[in-house]
């Protein structure tokens, strides 16, 4: 099929013939270059945004996890169109197998799955700020996790506010409320890796295991693990292919591992990322009625 005029002189600059589109995105659209490499066409991007993800992607690989990570080999530019060449990756993204699969083999995925996390959370940046990692226009970061915290809210909320004021109950003391979570509640001390956006549309299953993950990106922070627990567990709700039972097996899971009071956090990031991802209006009708349905639910206040 033909593509966009930009698309194709990058296509023809790197002598791409067979012109197989492995996957399309908010940033770009993904083609096969060999058995061991793809190409990533931007459609809009930073050059010093994509120099910060080469630079970081070359640090995670040094940490040697259980499964395959992205890696930029090449930035390019045609014209001004920017390009990535990076390592092919393997598998199926998770939501993609997971209602294929008997339901023993389900919950075996389910534990590498999350066991996948615990590889990352090993990661400590003590050198880093807390926040954002990646550099760009809107990268926050803080001298604590509590003040990182308020500074993304601020920034989220001063844009997405038309909406939530109008869709959100009681939406101002919400926010308040928020805030005096963050001061009282969400203290966190050690510098981890937080992928920040781990579910199952960003990992990749081969084998019945875990062969790589996903999209490091904006939403990659130094800070605290129990984000990504968080999301690990609440961003499956929005695919009916994972049922109650299956998230009650990642409850239990993290609770064996984190402790009772994980449940607390949870639902302090859900919160959170209901806010965070609350833009989700313009581009996401599932993903906004996901955010209004935990931000309006009075239980999760309480």
């Amino acid at each position: 099929m033909p593509y966009d005029i930009t698309i194709e002189q990058v296509l023809q600059n790197l002598n791409v013939k067979e012109r197989i589109a492995l996957g399309e995105g908010g940033e770009g659209i993904v083609f096969a270059l060999s058995k061991d490499k793809v190409v990533k066409i931007y459609k809009s991007v930073e050059p010093r945004y994509l120099q910060s993800v080469f630079d970081f992607q070359r640090s995670l690989v040094e940490f040697r996890f259980p499964f395959e990570v992205p890696l930029i080999y090449e930035i390019g530019n045609v014209s001004g169109t920017y390009y990535t060449i990076e390592k092919r990756l393997y598998g199926v993204t998770l939501d993609k197998i997971f209602g294929g699969l008997d339901e023993e083999d389900k919950y075996l995925i389910l534990n590498k799955y999350f066991e996948g996390l615990k590889a990352i959370h090993q990661v400590k940046l003590p050198r880093l700020p807390f926040g954002q990692i990646l550099t760009s226009n809107d990268q926050v970061t803080g001298d604590s996790w509590q003040k990182f915290l308020r500074l993304k809210m601020e920034d989220k909320i001063g844009y997405s506010k038309q909406w939530l004021a109008r869709d959100v109950t009681n939406f101002e003391q919400k926010v308040a409320r928020y805030y005096e979570i963050i001061e009282t509640e969400l203290t966190c001390e050690e510098k981890q890796l937080v992928h920040g956006d781990y579910f199952q549309g960003n990992v990749l299953v081969q084998n019945l295991g875990i062969s790589a993950v996903l999209d490091f990106s904006p939403h990659t922070v130094v800070g605290d693990y129990r984000m990504d627990i968080c999301g690990a567990i609440t961003f499956l709700e929005i695919d009916p292919v994972f049922t109650p039972t299956h998230l009650d097996y990642l409850y239990t899971l993290a609770e064996q591992e984190y402790g009772k009071d994980i449940r607390k956090y949870i639902g302090y990031y859900r919160l959170y990322y209901s806010f965070l991802f609350a833009n989700s209006y313009e581009f996401d009708k599932q993903l906004y009625a996901w955010c209004l349905e935990n931000l309006n639910e009075e239980s999760y206040w309480k």
